[in-house]
């Protein structure tokens, strides 16, 4: 069972990419025909090229998505080393990383731990947990509007009852995007081809097995209000420093 929803997953996600390489390369030739166009000032040139650029990036990322897809799916049992790792660094680092690319679009994007002093720990593995904040912020930054806003911010406790031994560390992402409708939540994870709805794509199917595989923590969706905003959180397991 687990190989044919592999195999599904995968069939999805070509046929997700394929309807984006689609639409962004339309978009793409569309935008160019106008900076060609000899009606077309200096100042409409450069609204035209940071547009451009946008579309650019947006079709990197979901290439990059179904790449990390590929390899999630060609070797789900692929073992990684878990170890302490500075939670509240992965989390300035990433968003700093991000940053340029939500303002093309209009939204902010902001770290509330780089106010922070003290640091806490998770026994995870960084590169996993990078990716699946990468695709949580993508997702968030294609789903708010201009003028919005996403934070990213971190809890941390000594509470097991989470399924969490030992105290969790969480990493928290919220927006004021578009908010998910209550008829999707119980498809939010699972690659469905052509899904535009917030959540329905392959961005938070990354993002889930990416934490999913490590066998120690999980994705969740802690809220989501349509035309409010949605709040996703990471948990960990708390660590001591390495």
């Amino acid at each position: 069972k687990e190989a044919k929803a592999a195999g599904a997953a995968a069939i999805a996600a070509i046929a997700m990419v394929s309807h984006e390489l689609r639409n962004t390369t339309q978009g793409i030739s569309m935008t160019v025909s106008m900076m060609m166009s000899d009606n077309t000032s200096f100042a409409e040139l450069r609204e035209l090229a940071a547009a451009c650029n946008r579309q650019i990036e947006h079709l990197r990322r979901a290439l990059n998505g179904a790449i990390e897809l590929s390899a999630l799916v060609g070797d789900p049992d692929l073992e990684v080393e878990l170890k302490p790792v500075n939670i509240r660094k992965v989390i300035c680092d990433t968003v700093y990383g991000s940053k340029d690319y939500a303002a093309t679009t209009g939204v902010a994007l902001t770290a509330t731990v780089e106010a922070q002093t003290f640091n806490h720990y998770a026994m995870t593995h960084e590169a996993s947990v990078v990716s699946s904040l990468n695709n949580l912020i993508a997702n968030a930054v294609r789903f708010t509007p201009e003028g919005g806003s996403i934070t990213v911010g971190l809890e941390a406790d000594d509470d097991a009852d989470d399924g969490l031994d030992g105290g969790g560390v969480r990493i928290i992402v919220s927006d004021t995007g578009s908010g998910i409708p209550e008829d999707l939540h119980s498809k939010l994870l699972v690659v469905t081809a052509g899904a535009t709805a917030q959540g329905a794509g392959i961005g938070l199917f990354n993002a889930n097995q990416s934490i999913k595989r490590l066998g120690n923590g999980y994705l969740e969706l802690r809220s989501s209000v349509v035309d409010v905003g949605t709040t996703w959180t990471i948990n960990l397991v708390k660590s001591a420093p390495g």
